[in-house]
């Protein structure tokens, strides 16, 4: 039972450790790799690929057309 306990653990940290955090403004130009440099809010979401990324979004208004 420990085993499996210290397996799920590790197996748990490790997925945790790949996700990657995103920003996007409705004026983004960035890579999105931080708040100083977002990009736009489409750009921003073909950029979550794993589970667990999270894409943050600035104020603004966002025009979704």
């Amino acid at each position: 039972m420990k085993k499996a306990l210290v397996l799920f653990t590790s197996a748990l940290l490790c997925a945790t450790m790949t996700a990657a955090t995103y920003f996007a403004s409705p004026e983004g130009g960035g890579n999105g790799s931080s708040i100083n440099s977002p990009t736009t809010f489409s750009s921003g979401l073909k950029l979550l690929k794993n589970p667990g990324d999270t894409l943050y979004l600035l104020s603004g208004q966002y025009d979704l057309g």
